[in-house]
């Protein structure tokens, strides 16, 4: 989600943190049980997941491993009982997370990496909301190499919201 112009496959891959929708959303989706059934059942199958203490969970997933990691994920959401739509964001949630991406631009450009200039908010809430996740803007290159994408995530963490973002799609 959180770092990525993406693609709808560079959304899932490029944003890993990973964590249920925000307060407004079912409860079924919320918090630290949420991260710590997903994260259990992403390392069963093999996934370097984590749970964290905010309710969302980590897990690093390079470009060519989107679709095992998108079917293991669907997998894990039937069998913790947490499939099903979750409510989509609402539009201050996701201008929030859009200051998210701004501040981790700017942590990514610090180090030197070149981001490209982010679109308005109102163009990039029009994109989100429209499901237009294709060119969609995010604060990490597109052409990183899993060494660099590490070492930028550990630097400039990837906002958390992308879960419930892909999710609400």
């Amino acid at each position: 989600m959180s770092g990525r112009v993406f693609a709808a496959a560079a959304l899932l891959t490029m944003m890993t943190s990973c964590t249920a929708p925000s307060e407004s959303s079912s409860e079924r989706w919320q918090g630290v049980p949420f991260a710590d059934a997903m994260s259990g059942c992403l390392q069963e199958r093999g996934w370097d997941a984590k749970a964290n203490d905010d309710g969302s969970y980590d897990t690093q997933v390079l470009p060519d491993q989107a679709e095992p990691y998108e079917a293991d994920r669907q997998d894990c959401l039937k069998e913790t009982g947490y499939a099903g739509e979750p409510e989509p964001l609402s539009r201050a949630e996701l201008a929030d997370w859009y200051q998210e991406l701004l501040v981790t631009a700017e942590c990514a450009r610090g180090l030197g990496y070149d981001i490209a200039d982010a679109p308005s908010a109102q163009v990039f809430l029009d994109q989100v909301e429209g499901g237009e996740l294709d060119g969609l803007w995010g604060p990490y290159p597109s052409n990183l190499s899993a060494t660099d994408f590490a070492e930028l995530e550990a630097a400039c963490p990837q906002p958390g919201a992308a879960e419930g973002l892909v999710q609400a799609f």
